[in-house]
């Protein structure tokens, strides 16, 4: 699980930080903005995180605040820059602490 969700994050870590003006499907492209992308990221955290792969108290408190943030957003308004830049760090937590 460690290295197939480490190759998941840094693929995504190349996704786009665009944030279009529609709303945007997998058919549009690689974006960030897009719920389905943030969700992902959230679930497999979790996972890591119960599963005890990333232990580390304070990167787990980071993490853990992203699946918090995700799980109250309301996905029917659009993606912000403070949405990217929330995915952003919490990728770059998630690869480091599983490289």
């Amino acid at each position: 699980m460690q290295k197939r969700y480490l190759a998941d994050f840094e693929r995504i870590r190349t996704f786009s930080d665009a944030l279009p003006t529609q709303r945007v499907t997998a058919e549009d492209g690689d974006f960030k903005c897009r719920g389905n992308v943030m969700c992902g990221i959230a679930h497999r955290a979790e996972n890591l995180l119960r599963q005890g792969i990333i232990a580390d108290p304070t990167t787990v408190t980071e993490i853990q605040a992203y699946i918090d943030f995700i799980g109250q957003k309301e996905f029917s308004i659009f993606s912000t820059q403070e949405d990217i830049d929330a995915v952003n760090r919490t990728l770059n937590l998630l690869i480091q602490a599983l490289s």
